[in-house]
């Protein structure tokens, strides 16, 4: 029987990893100062990524423009964290792809610690058109209340 990979493990850095490995002797060993270094690097190189699929996809398009702004600014800050809070701002930043209200915490890459959520402004009477919509479970019965009227 042979070996089972656990859904989450990722192969593109096992490949990685093992390709960087592969150069070294087989009496080597990897010190554990080498394997961060290669895990920081890996880490930068998700960062990218997600970075670019932010900016250059659908993603894009989403009204919070300044979370984009904390990510690009907050790359060199990246660079210099610990591995451990590199982790936990990659899992932050997956949550931008989330179809949640859940906000995300940027503070260690010198971002707010509430970004990524979108809110409403509460100021309504300079907008063109407010409406509230009742209407029944079924979708046939609906009453519209004009707000800037009231």
């Amino acid at each position: 029987m042979g070996k089972t990979i656990h859904p989450y493990e990722d192969l593109s850095f096992r490949s990685y990893v093992k390709e960087e490995l592969s150069k070294k002797k087989k009496t080597d060993e990897i010190g554990e100062d080498e394997f961060y270094e290669v895990l920081q690097k890996k880490n930068l190189e998700i960062y990218d990524m997600l970075l670019a699929k932010h900016r250059d996809s659908i993603y894009s398009k989403r009204p919070n423009s300044t979370t984009l702004d904390m990510l690009i600014k907050g790359r060199d800050a990246f660079i210099n964290l610990k591995t451990e809070d590199q982790i936990k701002i990659t899992l932050e930043i997956l949550k931008l792809f989330c179809t949640t209200r859940e906000a995300i915490d940027l503070g260690l890459i010198k971002g707010k610690s509430t970004a990524g959520v979108t809110t409403l402004g509460k100021k309504i009477s300079n907008l063109d058109n407010c409406i509230l919509i009742y209407q029944s479970i079924t979708g046939v019965f609906e009453k519209r209340i004009n707000l800037l009227k009231i």
